[in-house]
C-alpha cells in the first residue's frame, strides 16, 4: 500500500535542537544496519588545511604563554611540551553534522546523486563526549572567538605541563591542579599528570579541528571528533585515488528524530521505504520531509 506523500508534508517537528548527518541512501542503510557512523581521518578531508591553521593558532598561543613572566619556566618545561606535542600527536577522526537539515551545499557535497539527512538531538550526541576518546565541538567561524578559545586551551595545556615540570623539580604538585587525582606513589603521580596532559592535548586537537573559514558558516557544523592511540580498530575505504582511514562510533542508543529526503529523487517512494524499514526493524518512525532545495541553478 502506497502511503500518500501528503502525510509526509504535515505536522513536521521543528529542527530546533537537532543536528543532521548528510549521506547517500546506500550509506544510510549501512548506518542503520550497523548502528555506526564512520569517522574519517581529518588529514584526508578537504579542510585539512584549516586544521593546520587551528594548530598554528595554538602554537602561537603556547609561545605567548611561555613568554609570560608568570609562566616563565626552565628548559625542562619546553622539553616536556615538545615531547607531548610531537610524540603523542594522535590520529584525529571526525564525523560531521549540521544544524541545518536541508542545505543545498550539503546535498551537493554529500549526496550529489541523491540521499538524505537524518537528525538526532544535539544533547544526545554530546552525551557521547567523554573527554578521552570522543569530543563534540561546534565549529567556530569567527576569528576573534577562535583565537580566544585557542588562548584558553593553550594556557590550560601549558599549566598542566608546568605542574609536571614543577613536580619533577620539587616533588610537589600545585594545589590548582584541578581534575588530577593525586596518588602517594611518585610514578603513579607522574602517570596521573601524563593522563591529564594527554587529555588536554586531545582537546587542543579537537578544537583545532573545529576552526573553519567564515565562508562555510552557513553549514553551522557540529563535529564529533575522536583520536586513536592504538586502542581501537582502524578500517579503510577506497576512492578512485585514495585509501582513506576511518573508524566508527556507535549510535544504537540514539533515536533518529527527523529525515529530509534530498532533491532529485522520488520523495513518495522513498518515504514509503523509509517508514517500512523503521517499522520492520522496530524503530520509532521519524518525521520525514521532502527537501525544499533544488539542484538546478
Amino acid at each position: 500500500m502506497i502511503i500518500s506523500s501528503l502525510q509526509g508534508l504535515q505536522n513536521h517537528r521543528s529542527d530546533e535542537g537537532l543536528v543532521f548527518h548528510y549521506t547517500s541512501l546506500d550509506s544510510f542503510i549501512k548506518i542503520l544496519d550497523s548502528n555506526e557512523i564512520r569517522m574519517s581521518h581529518l588529514g584526508y578531508l578537504n579542510d585539512s588545511r584549516e586544521i593546520s591553521q587551528g594548530l598554528s593558532i595554538f602554537q602561537r598561543e603556547i609561545s605567548n604563554c611561555l613568554e609570560n613572566e608568570e609562566l616563565r619556566i626552565t628548559k625542562l618545561m619546553e622539553e616536556l611540551l615538545g615531547y607531548f606535542i610531537s610524540d603523542h600527536k594522535p590520529d584525529i577522526y571526525a564525523a560531521s553534522f549540521s544544524r541545518r537539515g536541508d542545505l543545498l551545499s550539503q546535498w551537493r557535497g554529500y549526496a550529489p546523486n541523491g540521499g538524505l539527512s537524518f537528525g538526532i538531538e544535539l544533547d544526545r550526541l554530546k552525551s557521547i563526549d567523554d573527554d578521552r576518546f570522543y569530543h563534540v565541538e561546534e565549529c567556530i567561524y569567527d576569528d576573534v572567538k577562535s583565537h580566544l578559545k585557542s588562548k584558553i586551551k593553550a594556557r590550560e595545556l601549558v599549566q598542566v605541563i608546568l605542574d609536571k615540570a614543577t613536580y619533577l623539580k620539587t616533588g610537589q604538585i600545585p594545589d590548582h591542579s584541578e581534575g588530577v587525582e593525586i596518588s602517594n606513589n611518585k610514578m603513579a603521580r607522574l602517570r596521573e599528570l601524563d593522563s591529564e596532559i594527554a587529555k588536554n592535548i586531545f582537546k587542543l586537537y579537537a578544537l583545532s579541528a573545529s576552526i573553519k573559514d567564515n565562508s562555510f558558516s552557513e553549514e553551522q557544523e557540529v563535529r564529533i571528533i575522536s583520536h586513536l592511540l592504538g586502542e581501537r580498530e582502524v578500517c579503510f575505504r577506497a576512492t578512485d585515488k585514495l585509501l582513506i582511514p576511518y573508524t566508527s562510533f556507535g549510535i544504537e542508543d540514539i533515536e533518529i528524530k527527523k529525515i529530509y529526503v534530498s532533491p532529485g529523487i522520488d520523495f513518495e517512494l522513498n518515504y514509503n521505504s523509509i517508514v517500512k524499514y523503521f517499522m520492520i526493524n522496530g524503530r520509532p518512525v521519524p518525521d520525514i520531509c521532502p527537501s525544499s532545495s533544488s539542484y538546478r541553478g
